[in-house]
C-alpha cells in the first residue's frame, strides 16, 4: 500500500498528516505546526482518514506528532475508539543538514571504522547487518521505515561497546544519503547515553523548537484491549 496524505492549510503553515505503511502496522504522521489546531480540524481530519482507511484502527497503530497536537489526537481517537489504550512514547528527532552530510560522506570515504573481524563481514553485506561466523547469526543491524526513518538498531549484548551500532547506522544513513534521502532518526527520552551521542556527534542536528528547546515528538501507541487480553 502506498503512502496516502492529506493536507490542510491551517493559519499557514500547511498541517499535513500522512499515512505509511510497514508490514501490517501503519503510521500517521502529523507535521508542520507548532500552534495548536482546531479541535474541529483535528476531528475533521481523524474522520476522513477513518473513512478513507478503515483498517488503519482495527487492532492498533501509532499516531506521531509533536507536543501541541498529541493531546488533541489522543482526545479525539479515544473519543472514537474507546476500546483501545493510548500510551505515549516521548523521542528527540535528529537528521542531517546539506553540510553534515557532505561532511559525513567525506568522513567515511576510505571505510567505516570497525574491529577489523567486523570490517570484511558489514562491507560485503546487504543493508546494514553484521553477522557472526561461523553461526551466521545476526550480530548487529538497522533498517529503516517506508518514509526512509532510521529504525530497530539493535546490537546483541555480548558484542556491545565495540562500535557495532555506530557502524550499521553510518553505514545505513550512507545508503541513504546516496538514494537522495535525508537520514534522520528518532531518539526515545529514557535513552540518555543514545541522546547524548547524537548531540555529540558532527553529523547529526537536533531538531528544536523555535526558541531552541529540544523539540518533543511523541508516538503515541494505540492498542486494542480486547487483543491485548487474549
Amino acid at each position: 500500500m502506498q503512502a496516502k496524505t492529506i493536507k490542510y492549510t491551517v493559519n499557514d503553515p500547511i498541517q499535513e498528516l500522512s499515512v505509511t505503511t510497514n508490514s501490517a502496522n501503519f503510521t500517521c504522521s502529523a507535521h508542520g505546526c507548532c500552534d495548536q489546531i482546531a479541535d474541529e480540524t483535528i476531528e475533521q481530519v481523524c474522520d476522513e482518514f477513518i473513512e478513507l482507511i478503515p483498517e488503519f484502527f482495527t487492532h492498533g497503530t501509532f499516531t506521531i506528532s509533536n507536543e501541541v497536537l498529541t493531546p488533541q489526537i489522543s482526545k479525539c481517537l479515544s473519543q472514537r475508539f474507546p476500546e483501545f489504550d493510548f500510551d505515549p512514547y516521548l523521542t528527540q528527532m535528529f537528521y542531517m543538514t546539506k553540510n553534515q552530510e557532505t561532511e559525513f560522506m567525506n568522513s567515511i570515504e576510505t571505510g567505516i571504522a570497525l574491529p577489523e573481524e567486523y570490517r570484511t563481514k558489514l562491507s560485503e553485506l546487504p543493508y546494514s547487518l553484521v553477522r557472526h561466523s561461523p553461526s551466521g547469526n545476526a550480530v548487529a543491524f538497522e533498517h529503516i521505515d517506508a518514509v526512509g526513518l532510521l529504525t530497530h538498531q539493535f546490537t546483541l549484548a555480548e558484542h556491545r561497546q565495540k562500535g557495532l551500532g555506530a557502524a550499521v547506522e553510518m553505514h545505513m544513513c550512507r545508503q541513504l544519503i546516496a538514494l537522495g534521502l535525508t537520514p534522520f532518526k528518532f531518539v526515545e527520552l529514557f535513552n540518555v547515553k543514545v541522546l547524548q551521542t547524537s548531540e555529540k556527534t558532527s553529523y547529526w542536528t537536533r531538531r528544536n523548537t523555535d526558541n531552541g528547546t529540544p523539540s518533543v515528538t511523541t508516538y503515541l501507541g494505540m492498542f486494542n484491549k480486547k487483543s491485548q487480553n487474549q
